[in-house]
């Protein structure tokens, strides 16, 4: 019997088991961190990114957090990981490399930002054809540009200037008391919260989530370690 050997797999199994649980761990931290972040940017969700497009607003946000959050991180995970086999036998020096490597090589979940104005053509048409997208306000501006040339356009310009003041300041009111009343920053939060556990932390999917990629990776290393 190789006792060596069998010592050596042995060590490699601690070592995937420690890491895999490592690169979860490594990810909900990021998860953590990003969903407090998202909770400051409810606040630029319009009434009709909470009814009609939740996932507009939700998931190229939250990606974008996520990314900040990890890196960096993957890069010094695996770089450890690298580290910790070498030590375990220096036949896997070449396996290390490739370990170490393999970080530019991970896919992130990239959902784009939509613009802060955009509607979907559903939502406008759930709103009334009338409806521009950018809410009081920009429907002041296009009031403001149409009387620009009337006889009374200073006068206009002027109430405007006072009206649009208060108009904001209820706008803004009202709008945290419908998300707050009718639970809509809940449903973003849950969205969020559902875009990290399929698109980064699930098991499968097209891209394959972050997590699965990581677990994947480190299981095939120590899968070639305990071959040696």
């Amino acid at each position: 019997m190789d006792v060596e050997f069998l010592l050596r797999r042995q060590a490699v199994t601690e070592w995937r088991d420690r890491h895999l649980f490592h690169a979860v761990s490594t990810i909900n931290t990021a998860a953590i961190k990003a969903r407090i972040d998202f909770d400051a940017l409810l606040a630029e969700a319009a009434l009709v990114d909470s009814i009609w497009d939740p996932s507009g607003f939700v998931f190229g946000r939250i990606d974008s957090l996520m990314r900040k959050h990890l890196t960096g991180k993957l890069d010094a995970f695996l770089a450890q990981a690298a580290e910790e086999l070498r030590v375990i036998e220096a036949r896997f020096d070449l396996l290390a490399e490739a370990l170490t490597a393999s970080a530019s090589t991970l896919t992130f979940p990239e959902a784009a930002i939509a613009p802060d104005e955009s509607v979907s053509e559903a939502a406008q048409f759930r709103l009334g054809a009338n409806y521009t997208g950018g809410g009081i306000l920009t429907n002041l501006r296009s009031l403001s540009l149409a009387v620009r040339d009337h006889s009374l356009a200073r006068t206009a310009r002027a109430w405007s200037t006072r009206a649009s003041k208060s108009v904001a300041t209820r706008a803004e009111a009202v709008g945290k008391s419908l998300h707050d009343r009718m639970g809509l920053y809940d449903r973003l939060r849950r969205k969020a919260a559902e875009r990290i556990a399929t698109a980064w932390m699930g098991d499968v999917g097209s891209p394959i989530p972050l997590k699965a990629q990581l677990l994947v990776l480190i299981d095939d290393v120590a899968s070639e370690a305990r071959s040696y």
